[in-house]
């Protein structure tokens, strides 16, 4: 078993503890951390080869329900990649067999480092590492990835989810697993005396935290439709900024829905900051919607960023971000050329393509 997915345990509880303390995070929850990580210490083959198991296949299922919406996003898509498909097919089954492999694996007695490495998740004020962690994030990621080349949606939800989606699958470990609940309670928490914000050390209070921290689902939208709606925001932006639309309030009140739709928080004063002179406020307020998108389905990004690059593009007469801006989208065949006579003709007849998508019945 590769040692940085046990760790991943720490970090699970560290990032737990951290959370429930919130901001009254004190020395007494670092000496409980000293506690519980030094009793995993001690706790050899009894304690670790089970909490090994629970660990792993935290991290299996996590990954099984990445490709389940990898494959669910790519089949539903016109032009999806047949290759990308049976690459996570492949993968898929390739989990389900690792899954039933788990109850036979083998104790692996953790290097020391494993442990000195969980100790320091948690700051001498009770605050969690936040660098650590997201070294620790990354590791798992790499780990999930191999020396693969996988699918972007794969490699995306990896980076987007994964440490979460094993937070909640661990939760469900601790409370349905009764070997798992009985270590924790009996081994791991047995006689810690500390109160976090009122709350005794409980069991539960972990397993609720835990599983409060997986990434909340985004709304059903079909991913056809949210690419046409991230090109769409962008695209108005860019006509408010431009003072191209006889009727401002009309495009603010699509932008809002749009938005609304994908699920995305526009600042009280976007407004403003749309038609800001200042251009550094717009590309704050750009990139603000981009970061969103990037954390919530890094697929919708390209097209947001299109619908700002490819009017501006076309108006330079610049073929080659042309190119570069058209190989990320999935646009139909005769769309996918510029008309060199009229650029400009051409980047309207994408947006409308886009509208198109959006006029079809939800």
């Amino acid at each position: 078993m590769d040692p940085i997915i046990f760790s991943a345990l720490g970090g699970l509880l560290a990032n737990a503890l951290s959370g429930i303390v919130g901001n009254q995070a004190d020395r007494a929850v670092v000496a409980a951390w000293r506690i519980i990580v030094e009793r995993l210490r001690r706790g050899g083959r009894p304690v670790n080869h089970d909490l090994q198991r629970a660990v792993l296949r935290s991290f299996i299922l996590a990954l099984r329900g990445i490709c389940d919406d990898c494959l669910r996003e790519l089949k539903a898509e016109k032009n999806a990649s047949a290759e990308d498909i049976r690459w996570l097919e492949e993968k898929r089954r390739s989990l389900e067999e690792e899954l039933k492999k788990v109850e036979k694996l083998k104790y692996s007695k953790l290097p020391s480092e494993v442990f000195d490495e969980m100790q320091l998740l948690l700051l001498p004020d009770g605050t969690l590492a936040q660098e650590r962690l997201q070294a620790l994030k990354s590791a798992l990621v790499r780990a999930a990835i191999g020396g693969s080349e996988p699918p972007r949606c794969y490699k995306d939800k990896c980076n987007q989810s994964l440490f979460e989606l094993m937070s909640a699958y661990f939760a469900e470990e601790i409370k349905h697993n009764q070997v798992v609940r009985n270590i924790f309670e009996g081994k791991l928490l047995a006689q810690i005396d500390v109160r976090l914000q009122e709350q005794e050390l409980k069991l539960d209070t972990i397993i609720d935290y835990l599983r409060s921290i997986t990434p909340s689902p985004l709304p059903t939208v079909p991913l056809k439709r949210a690419r046409a709606i991230a090109f769409q925001i962008s695209w108005l932006m860019t006509l408010l900024r431009a003072e191209q639309t006889p009727y401002p309030a009309a495009v603010e009140a699509q932008i809002e829905a749009y938005s609304a739709e994908l699920g995305l928080q526009l600042p009280p004063n976007w407004r403003e900051d749309v038609i800001a002179d200042n251009w550094e406020v717009y590309l704050n307020l750009f990139a603000k919607i981009a970061g969103q998108l990037s954390a919530r389905n890094p697929q919708l990004l390209p097209y947001f960023q299109a619908g700002v690059s490819l009017p501006v593009a076309a108006a330079w007469g610049d073929l080659a971000s042309l190119e570069e801006i058209i190989a990320q989208l999935d646009l139909p065949e005769e769309l996918r050329k510029p008309d060199l006579d009229n650029l400009l003709a051409w980047a309207n007849q994408v947006h409308e393509h886009f509208e198109s998508v959006l006029r079809e019945p939800k």
